[in-house]
């Protein structure tokens, strides 16, 4: 099992990863657009034009012009005189076309001040505009003008009445001047922008990068994953020493625990050995064990059977069960003592070594 600082560690990896990707995805996005925001803006005030010419104004003027878009913002100056006098002629079409005279001649008045400006900021400034083009914006000034005389006259003529062939007349003249404004609002978005992520070669570099990032993304999951598996056999090995660390020291301590009993079992075999030996020579030297406890004679019986063993098994063996007394007679009679030697050492009558035998002998096995 990975800890869990280690899944948050694996995880704050990924997202990394994964907000980069979506990074490269926006940046992808990003250089798919054919326009600039500039270019979207003035594409989105031309539309306004002819929609609300109001709305059109004011987005013209609040178009931001970035320093890596326009390299000459005189240049975006004399543009926006230019479609601002476009704007107007729209506005004088529309009044033209519903019999409003007066705004008409305002509207009019208004065209013909935009692009008389536009046309003194490409006469007076370093742009890139050709002297056809001043020509073209001269024309349509000197057009204006003539119409706003002919549309004054008509006024005059009328004294303030309204007639409507005059004023169909007026209109169908009027809509023959084509303003030059959008075609050059479209050569402004062509030619005046820097250009931007466009090529091909960008969307190689582009496809390039991600492919990396993917491929980053994938063998780290993968590394990760090795790791994970690394951790676990790790932790897997460390539990396992430990537990035989553990089962080391118990089977240590077992070992000194039965290494202690064993010293302890020799002293005291060492000890009934002695006693057994003493009683022993007591017997060999003439001696009586009147007042023998259970203890001593059995002793005394451990140290005949370590002393002579093959002599003491032959003697038990033909026997099922022998008490402490009958084993001590037997090893006496073994030793060559008679009966009444028996009886002296062991104080005892001469009826009692009658009953030993006769018991002994109820306990002899068959063969």
């Amino acid at each position: 099992m990975v800890h869990d600082s280690g899944k948050t560690k694996i995880d704050m990896k990924n997202c990394t990863c994964y907000f980069l990707l979506l990074i490269g995805v926006g940046l992808f996005y990003s250089c798919s657009n054919k326009r600039s925001l500039y270019a979207i803006s003035l594409l989105r005030a031309e539309k306004m034009m002819e929609i609300d010419s109001i709305k059109a104004i004011s987005l013209y003027q609040n178009i931001s012009v970035p320093d890596d878009i326009i390299t000459d913002k005189d240049f975006f100056r004399i543009h926006s005189h230019h479609c601002i006098a476009n704007i107007y002629y729209y506005q004088t079409v529309n009044n033209l076309k519903k019999g409003k005279l007066d705004q008409a001649e305002n509207c009019l008045l208004n065209n013909i001040k935009y692009n008389t400006l536009a046309y003194y900021e490409f006469f007076h400034h370093k742009t890139p505009i050709s002297i056809v083009k001043l020509e073209t914006i001269k024309k349509e000034i000197e057009q204006y003008s003539a119409f706003l005389d002919s549309l004054i006259e008509a006024k005059v003529n009328n004294s303030g009445r309204t007639d409507n062939s005059d004023v169909s007349h007026l209109y169908n003249a009027f809509i023959e001047i084509q303003p030059s404004a959008t075609n050059y609002l479209h050569h402004s978005i062509t030619h005046t922008e820097n250009k931007i992520f466009h090529h091909p070669f960008y969307y190689l570099i582009i496809l390039f990068l991600l492919s990396i990032l993917l491929l980053f993304v994938f063998y780290q999951h993968k590394y990760e994953t090795y790791q994970d598996e690394l951790d676990n056999k790790k932790l897997l090995l460390s539990n396992t020493i430990k537990q035989l660390d553990q089962q080391i020291k118990h089977d240590e301590n077992e070992k000194n625990k039965l290494k202690e009993q064993l010293c302890n079992l020799q002293t005291i075999t060492t000890q009934n050995l002695g006693i057994g030996k003493q009683i022993y020579q007591t017997i060999m030297n003439g001696g009586n064990i009147k007042s023998i406890s259970i203890r001593d004679e059995q002793c005394f019986i451990d140290y005949y059977a370590f002393s002579w063993p093959q002599q003491y098994a032959n003697l038990i063996a033909p026997f099922s069960k022998l008490s402490l007394r009958h084993t001590t007679y037997l090893i006496l009679v073994q030793l060559g003592f008679c009966d009444k030697d028996i009886q002296h050492i062991l104080f005892i009558k001469e009826a009692t070594i009658r009953n030993y035998r006769l018991r002994m002998n109820k306990n002899k096995t068959l063969k």
